[in-house]
């Protein structure tokens, strides 16, 4: 009975040792990668595509791995599969997708590259948003008028822009958007203005606007002048005056408030404090036509002017010089010309030239410069003959204006420059408070009897 036991338990230590199995532990099947790479290129430009999904599954439909292309249009897989046959799928939005079988061997290297063609969305064509300057603008012969389509492409495509004057064209297809016509006397009339607009892929779209062109004469330039002053009846308004001589500060803060009735009736009265407290007031200064009395307002002295006597003019010389409520006489009285600026004239801008047939002391010429859209005087010009030469020794500019309630338009700002043979004295007024037509009464206007 032993001896049996030895010889089993000897043939079973024999089969253990050949075999290896006694004390050492099993070992992992090492896995065999395949890898398959590429890149993607879009069919119609040949550039790469980032971002696209590339996917491999078996015949089954079973999915294996996925990954995504990265800027440069590369991919690459690297994965643990049978031999076999299977799907590699490129896809992504706007894009047709693309699927590959191939025949896959384990553990080997494959180089599978797509081209994938664009889905082109329908092509829209661009609109046309707004044209400046609108429709129905009014516009002065010889003006240089800047025309600018804005417009927009739903597909964002370039676009192109196109020009045409009564139905020839004045600026052909380019990629700017604004036109300058130059106007002329000729152009006087309704004239259309075809604004078209096109894409690279044939949309197109067109606007017809029609502008007015006219050419006034110097009268119906003066008129609209003296139509926007008739307006006023009277004006009220709160004035603060600076002061430099060349670049330096020149006094102190002026403030007033000014009084105006039509047509020769001006009050202004001086304060010392901005609030323009009645108990401030240190000077007030009337004027009557041609007479101006400046009164002390606590003292009631005053001091008297006659502007006929000091220029050596005659009422019916002064009347002639007004071209608001005398208009016939001042239009009689001078030459008048138009020195016009086509940039001016876009803003509805008249520069005249205006020379007196008899001369005065007042002045030898006048340049005037007319908004004709608001009937107000924007500069004024004052020469007087310096060794036979016309000097300017006046400049009065409008910087700014307001449109009152009835349509009247008043300045808001003003600037005066006198022309000094030391220098140039300028002086800026601020209208504030502007009030029209609020009835004052006359015993404003009034000086008091000595």
């Amino acid at each position: 009975m032993i001896k049996k036991i030895f010889l089993i338990f000897l043939s079973l230590s024999l089969f253990l040792g050949l075999t290896g199995m006694a004390w050492r532990p099993k070992r992992p099947i090492p896995k065999i990668t395949t890898t398959i790479q590429g890149k993607v290129f879009d069919l119609d430009t040949k550039n790469p595509i980032p971002d696209v999904k590339i996917a491999l599954s078996t015949l089954a439909g079973k999915a294996f791995f996925s990954t995504y292309t990265n800027s440069s249009g590369y991919y690459q897989i690297n994965v643990s599969i049978p031999s076999d046959y299977y799907f590699l799928k490129a896809s992504k939005e706007g894009y047709i997708p693309k699927t590959i079988l191939r025949y896959l061997q384990s553990g080997k290297t494959y180089t599978i590259d797509f081209s994938l063609k664009s889905i082109s969305p329908p092509n829209h064509p661009p609109k046309i948003i707004r044209i400046i300057p609108p429709n129905g603008s009014t516009f002065l012969a010889g003006a240089n008028i800047k025309i600018r389509v804005y417009a927009y492409d739903p597909n964002k495509d370039p676009l192109e822009y196109q020009f045409l004057i009564g139905g020839s064209i004045k600026q052909p297809w380019s990629n700017s958007n604004t036109y300058i016509w130059q106007t002329s006397a000729s152009d006087t009339a309704a004239v259309d203005i075809t604004c078209q607009v096109r894409d690279n892929r044939g949309g197109q779209s067109s606007k017809t606007i029609t502008y007015h062109i006219i050419n006034p004469t110097i009268k119906e330039i003066l008129q609209k002048v003296a139509d926007n002053y008739a307006l006023v009846n009277d004006k009220k308004m709160d004035v603060t005056t600076n002061s430099k001589f060349n670049t330096e500060t020149f006094g102190q803060t002026i403030y007033t408030r000014h009084y105006f009735k039509k047509p020769d009736k001006q009050r202004t009265d001086t304060f010392s404090t901005q609030d323009r407290d009645k108990f401030s007031k240190t000077e007030i200064q009337i004027t009557l036509g041609p007479d101006t009395y400046l009164i002390d307002p606590v003292s009631h002295a005053q001091s008297h002017r006659n502007i006929l006597t000091e220029l050596n003019l005659t009422q019916e010389q002064l009347n002639q010089m007004d071209e608001i409520y005398h208009l016939q006489d001042f239009l009689n009285a001078h030459t008048i010309v138009r020195k016009d600026n086509p940039q001016d004239l876009a803003k509805g801008l008249v520069m005249l030239e205006v020379i007196p047939k008899e001369s005065n002391k007042v002045y030898s010429k006048l340049g005037i410069q007319i908004d004709y859209f608001k009937g107000l005087r924007i500069k004024s010009l004052t020469y007087l003959k310096e060794d036979n030469q016309d000097k300017l020794r006046q400049t009065i500019e409008i910087t700014a204006s307001q449109k009152m309630p009835n349509g009247a338009w008043v300045p808001k700002k003003q600037i005066k420059t006198l022309y000094l043979t030391e220098g140039n004295l300028i002086m800026t007024f601020d209208f504030t408070n502007i009030q029209i037509n609020i009835g004052l009464p006359d015993y404003l206007f009034e000086p008091e009897k000595q």
